[in-house]
C-alpha cells in the first residue's frame, strides 16, 4: 500500500517551471532553457533528458539549443520525525493526525524533493467549561437562536491548538416585555383600533411557549396649512415640493406639501417674483471616454445671439473655457437660461495590449495589413518583422480603453514565370495549354498547380511570332513534245525575299544548272517530277510539285496542266488548272482514299483539317476527262 501512495505522489509532482530565454542575432537564434525532467525542442521535435547543446540549420536561420536538465530527487530513506501536542507545522502545512506521510518540497530553480514524515502527536484532554443562563423566550448563542430549554455545547480552538469544550444550560421564563414608540400623523391603527390622540397602549401576543407584552407610546401630530407667502427670486428655475418651476411661472403662487419634523405635511406656498436667468453648472466626467471628451456649449456671435459649438478636451483637468478661449456656457432657448459651465474631466487611462499576427508562407507577391478601422494599411513585398499600433482608442468598454499593438512576421513569396519566346511558320501549338496559334501574339497562362510550400502560382508567358510560308506557284509549259524544252517559272511574292532549290525526280539540281534561280528548263524526253523548294527570309518553306510530260502518242498519260500550293500545307491547299476541274481525289501514303471533292471551276481550295501530318497524293480530273497527279505534304 505504501508503494502505491509513493508512486501516486511521484506521478503528481509538478517539476519546476522551465527557465527559458531566446535571443536572435541576424539569422542565428539561440535558446537557453533549464527544465526539470525532459524537454522537447519544437525546432526538430526531439526530446532530450540530459544537459546538451544542439545546433540545427535551416534555409532561413541557424538554431542553437543550450539545455540544462535537472532530475527529481527523493529523500525517503530516512524518515523525518515530527512531535507535537495537538498538531505540528511543517513545509507550510498543518498536520493534525498521527501517521506516516510523503510530502513534496518545492525549491525555486531546481526540481522537487520528496520526503517521508512520521507524525507523533500527544493530544491532551480538552478543557470543559459550564455556564447557565436564564432568558425570556429565546437566546442567541454563537449565531444560533435557542428557543427550548436544555444544555448545549460548542468547541473552541485554544491557543495551544487543542479544542476547548464550553457547555451552556439555558432556561426560559416564558414572558417577554417590549416597548415601542410611535409618532403618527392625524391617526394610528393598532389591533383594528384607530387612535387619534396621544396615548399609551399595551398589546398582548401569547403563543404556546411565550407571552409577549408590548407597550406602545403613541404621539399623534396634525397637518396644517401655512398661509404666509414668501416672495422668491430664482436663478434659472425653482424646485418646490418636488416640482420644477421656470420663467413661465413668474408672478404665480405655488403650493406644496412640506413634511414637518413631527411627520405631518404642511401646505406651504411661495410667490415667484422673477428669475435672473443665470446659473453656474459643474459637469464631472469620470471614466467616460478614452482619449478625448467633447462638450457642447453656446458661442456668442457678434450680434449678441448664441450658436451651438463643440469643444474637444484631450487632457484631465478643470476647465471653464474651451481650448480656443471661449467661455464654457450654455444658453437654453426654452428656459431662457444661461449656464456658466465648469468641466471636471478625468479620462480613462489608455492601456496597450499586444496581439500577435504570424503570417507564414501564405501570401504571394504582397501582403496588405489593414488597421485603424480601414483608415490605414501597409503593404509588404518582402520578408518583414513589424509592429503596428492598431485602432488607438477604438476599443472601448464601459470603464476601460486600450490600444492594440500588432506584432507580426510576414513571409512573402513570389510567382514563378516561365517565359517562352517562339517563332513558327503558319502555326504554333503551345504545350502549356495545348492551344494552336496561327498569328503572332503575346499570351500568358496561370498554371493550376502551385509551388509546394509557397502558395504562389506559376505563370507561363508566350511571346510568339508567326511567319507565313512563301506564296509561290509554278507556271510554264509542262506538257511538250519530245525534243522540246519545258520552261518553268516560280511566281512569288517578292516581299518574302525567297531563295529557290529545284529538284528533278527528288534529285537536287546544282546551281550551275539553274537549281538556285526562280526558273528552270527541262529537256528530258520522259515524264519528270519537278519539285520547287522555296524558302523565305524568315526560314519558312513552300514546296510545289509539277510533272513535266512529253507527248508520246495519242494516249498521253497526263495532259492536264495543274498547279497546287502551298506545299507543304497546314490547313488549306489551293488547286489551279487551265481547264475546268471536275473531280479531286486524295490518297494517303498506303493508298487509302481520304478525300473526294466534286468541283466545277478552274480553281478551288480544299480543307485539310481532318488529315494528319504526312505525305499524300492528289489526282485531278478535268471535265473533258484529262487527268493530273500531284504529291504534297501536310505539316501541322
Amino acid at each position: 500500500m505504501m508503494k502505491k501512495v509513493f508512486l501516486s505522489l511521484l506521478l503528481a509532482i509538478v517539476c519546476m517551471p522551465a527557465a527559458f530565454s531566446q535571443t536572435k542575432a541576424g539569422d542565428l537564434v539561440i535558446t537557453d532553457t533549464a527544465v526539470c525532467g525532459s524537454y522537447t525542442w519544437p525546432i526538430n521535435n526531439v526530446t532530450y533528458n540530459n544537459d546538451t547543446t544542439v545546433v540545427v540549420s535551416t534555409d532561413t536561420a541557424t538554431y542553437v539549443l543550450h539545455l540544462t536538465a535537472a532530475t527529481i530527487t527523493a529523500d525517503t530513506a530516512v524518515a523525518r520525525v515530527l512531535n507535537g501536542d495537538c498538531f505540528v507545522s511543517w513545509n507550510d502545512k498543518r498536520w493534525v493526525a498521527n501517521g506516516t506521510y510523503l510530502d513534496t518540497i518545492h525549491v525555486a530553480g531546481t526540481c522537487d524533493t520528496i520526503v517521508k514524515l512520521n507524525i507523533n502527536l500527544t493530544i491532551p484532554h480538552p478543557d470543559t467549561t459550564h455556564t447557565a443562563v436564564t432568558a425570556a423566550c429565546f437566546y442567541n448563542w454563537e449565531g444560533e437562536q435557542i428557543s427550548e430549554a436544555g444544555t448545549y455545547t460548542h468547541n473552541y480552538l485554544a491557543l495551544d491548538g487543542c479544542d476547548s469544550v464550553v457547555a451552556l444550560t439555558v432556561n426560559f421564563t416564558g414572558v417577554l416585555h417590549l416597548d415601542s414608540t410611535v409618532v403618527a400623523c392625524d391617526y394610528f391603527v393598532l389591533d383594528n383600533d384607530t387612535i387619534t390622540a396621544d396615548t399609551t397602549f399595551v398589546s398582548e401576543n401569547t403563543t404556546s411557549s411565550c407571552h409577549i407584552f408590548t407597550t406602545f407610546h403613541i404621539s399623534i401630530a396634525h397637518s396644517a396649512t401655512d398661509t404666509t407667502l414668501v416672495d422668491t427670486i430664482g436663478g434659472c428655475s425653482i424646485v418646490w415640493g418636488g416640482q420644477t418651476y421656470g420663467y413661465t411661472t413668474v408672478g404665480q403662487t405655488v403650493y406644496a406639501n412640506i413634511q414637518t419634523a413631527d411627520g405631518c405635511d404642511s401646505i406651504v406656498g411661495i410667490h415667484i417674483v422673477a428669475f435672473d436667468s443665470v446659473e453656474n453648472e459643474t459637469i464631472v466626467s469620470d471614466n467616460v471616454s478614452c482619449e478625448s471628451y467633447s462638450l457642447r456649449y453656446s458661442g456668442l456671435r457678434p450680434n449678441g445671439s448664441y450658436e451651438n459649438r463643440t469643444a474637444v478636451f484631450t487632457e484631465d483637468g478643470t476647465y471653464t473655457s474651451a481650448p480656443n478661449g471661449d467661455t464654457l456656457m450654455y444658453y437654453n432657448r426654452n428656459t431662457k437660461c444661461l449656464s456658466y459651465r465648469t468641466l471636471v474631466l478625468n479620462l480613462i487611462e489608455v492601456e496597450q495590449r499586444t496581439r500577435d499576427y504570424v503570417v507564414d508562407t501564405v501570401v504571394c507577391d504582397k501582403y496588405t495589413f489593414t488597421f485603424n478601422d480601414n483608415e490605414g494599411n501597409r503593404m509588404y513585398f518582402y520578408e518583414t518583422v513589424d509592429t503596428v499600433l492598431v485602432s488607438p482608442g477604438a476599443h472601448e468598454t464601459a470603464n476601460s480603453c486600450y490600444d492594440s499593438v500588432a506584432h507580426f512576421i510576414v513571409v512573402v513569396n513570389h510567382k514563378h514565370y516561365n517565359d517562352v519566346t517562339a517563332t513558327a511558320c503558319e502555326s504554333y501549338t503551345w504545350d502549356a495549354n495545348g492551344q494552336t496559334y496561327t498569328a503572332s501574339t503575346v499570351d500568358s497562362i496561370r498554371f493550376s498547380v502551385r509551388t509546394v510550400g509557397e502558395n504562389c502560382d506559376s505563370i507561363g508567358r508566350l511571346n510568339l511570332t508567326i511567319n507565313n510560308n512563301p506564296d509561290v506557284h509554278i507556271e510554264g509549259n509542262w506538257h511538250v513534245n519530245p525534243g522540246e524544252t519545258a520552261h518553268l517559272t516560280a511566281v512569288y511574292n517578292t516581299a518574302d525575299h525567297p531563295t529557290f532549290q529545284w529538284y528533278k525526280n527528288e534529285v537536287a539540281i546544282p546551281a550551275s544548272q539553274g537549281g538556285k534561280s526562280d526558273a528552270i528548263d527541262v529537256t528530258e524526253n520522259t515524264n519528270t517530277d519537278i519539285r520547287l523548294e522555296t524558302t523565305s527570309d524568315k526560314g519558312c518553306v513552300t514546296n510545289n510539285w509539277i510533272t513535266v510530260t512529253f507527248h508520246v502518242g495519242i494516249d498521253d498519260v497526263e495532259n492536264l496542266q495543274v498547279n497546287i500550293y502551298p506545299n507543304p500545307a497546314s490547313r488549306f491547299i489551293n488547286i489551279v488548272s487551265d481547264d475546268a476541274i471536275n473531280t479531286v481525289v486524295i490518297y494517303n501514303a498506303i493508298g487509302q482514299q481520304v478525300i473526294t471533292r466534286t468541283v466545277d471551276d478552274n480553281a478551288t481550295m480544299l480543307d485539310l483539317g481532318n488529315l494528319t501530318t504526312g505525305a499524300y497524293t492528289m489526282v485531278i480530273l478535268s471535265a473533258n476527262g484529262d487527268r493530273a497527279t500531284r504529291k504534297f505534304i501536310v505539316n501541322k
